[in-house]
């Protein structure tokens, strides 16, 4: 099976998106694997109000990091995104801010690279899926993919469950 697909997202839709607990769940526990916190301090903050932009050409990811007792960290990501031989999305030019003060290039360049890593298509191999990334666009306020997917017969994906 093959399919070419283009998706067009939205701020307002994702934004809207982003509030829903499944979500918010999701991003925390995302947030606490990249930085490898020890599974006994994963309640220990909680995310609220994220959001994301589309500026033309730039990716701008924000949230707030609460705490109990401690005031709330607003933390802004800014980055370009960029397609490798049509295999792997690319973070470039990645900038973090901790309640307005950049936090250093070097640990921003070290996450950027563990994330590189897992947006490398080839990852989904092993669900027989073997897909190309053929455009990815970054306007005003909303974000395009276009790709092409082709599903392996034996894919994990295509059993029905029962």
């Amino acid at each position: 099976m093959q399919a070419g697909i283009r998706l067009v997202f939205n701020a307002q839709d994702i934004n809207q998106a982003l509030k829903s607990p499944a979500v918010v769940d999701k991003l925390q526990n995302l947030g606490l694997n990249i930085l490898q916190t020890p599974s006994r301090q994963q309640q220990r903050f909680q995310a609220i109000n994220p959001r994301v932009e589309f500026l033309p050409n730039l990716l701008r990811l924000q949230v707030e990091l609460t705490e109990a007792k401690a005031p709330p960290l607003t933390i802004k990501v800014e980055m370009e995104l960029n397609i490798i031989a049509g295999r792997q999305i690319q973070i470039v030019n990645p900038v973090v801010y901790v309640n307005q003060e950049k936090i250093p290039q070097q640990i921003v360049d070290a996450i950027a690279i563990n994330l590189n890593k897992q947006l490398f298509l080839a990852n989904l191999e092993a669900y027989g899926i073997q897909s190309k990334i053929l455009k990815l666009a970054i306007a005003q306020e909303k974000l395009e993919i276009a790709a092409f997917v082709p599903l392996n017969n034996s894919s994990p994906l295509l059993k029905i469950r029962r």
